[in-house]
């Protein structure tokens, strides 16, 4: 697992860039794929927050979803939600992580009040 992150923090404002590149041994697992802990606690989980550079092609994607954002999960981590043309946002599972397949790459960054 190779883990980069950083953070700028003006007032209330925090800006987080993150570089994620793990190769999976997901099991049994379940539940929303969340990255954190981020710097400071947001104030909410609303609204539209980050963007991706950059996700590795191996995901599993949601069904009928084509792009992916980065969002406020809880106030103190983001996850990845799939989006479609005439679809709601449907946030990454364990079950779109392939175990035990090549490196899965998340890089993007994502602006939030703190």
């Amino acid at each position: 697992v190779t883990q980069i992150g950083t953070y700028t923090k003006i007032g209330d404002l925090v800006y987080v860039r993150l570089d994620i590149n793990f190769t999976p041994t997901v099991g049994t697992g379940s539940g929303n794929l969340l990255f954190g802990t981020l710097p400071f606690t947001a104030i909410a989980t609303s609204g539209p927050q980050g963007s991706l550079a950059y996700l590795q092609s191996v995901f599993t994607w949601p069904t009928s979803r084509t792009t992916a954002n980065l969002i406020l999960i809880t106030t103190t981590t983001v996850g990845l939600i799939g989006n479609g043309s005439g679809q709601s946002g449907s946030v990454f599972t364990a079950s779109n992580v392939t175990s035990g397949a090549a490196a899965h790459i998340v890089q993007g960054c994502c602006i939030y009040k703190a």
